[in-house]
């Protein structure tokens, strides 16, 4: 399962401001919407994550439910405005997988309290 997450994040993170990849994020997304809805699948994001993507995530020591958590916080920071209709996509992932995350990085909180930050704001509540 954990082969699988990296290429994901990967796509997403990517394509997240090109106009012509928004279609790809979508689908990404929901393959990851999908996949989070089974235990097996939460219980393997606790596995270590080691490897180095070439793109400039921020460096963190955790399992791979820290690169979905940093990779969906990029998404909603820094994606385009179509990628608007996903954000309750990307929470019920992250409601998804938190019963079955064990440790969580220091990087991938700060994401999770900055994203809290973000949706409490009365920016985005009256928006």
């Amino acid at each position: 399962v954990n082969t699988i997450i990296v290429p994901i994040c990967y796509l997403m993170y990517q394509s997240r401001r090109d106009p012509a990849q928004i279609g790809l994020v979508h689908i990404c997304t929901f393959v990851l919407l999908k996949l989070s809805g089974e235990r097996s699948f939460g219980v393997a994001l606790n596995k270590p994550f080691t490897t180095k993507l070439p793109c400039d995530l921020p460096l963190f020591s955790g399992g791979h439910a820290d690169l979905v958590a940093i990779t969906l916080h990029k998404l909603v920071v820094n994606g385009a405005y179509k990628l608007v209709p996903l954000y309750s996509c990307f929470l019920t992932i992250i409601c998804n997988i938190s019963p079955y995350w064990r440790s969580m990085s220091l990087v991938a909180a700060v994401k999770l309290v900055n994203l809290f930050e973000l949706f409490s704001s009365p920016k985005f509540l009256y928006s």
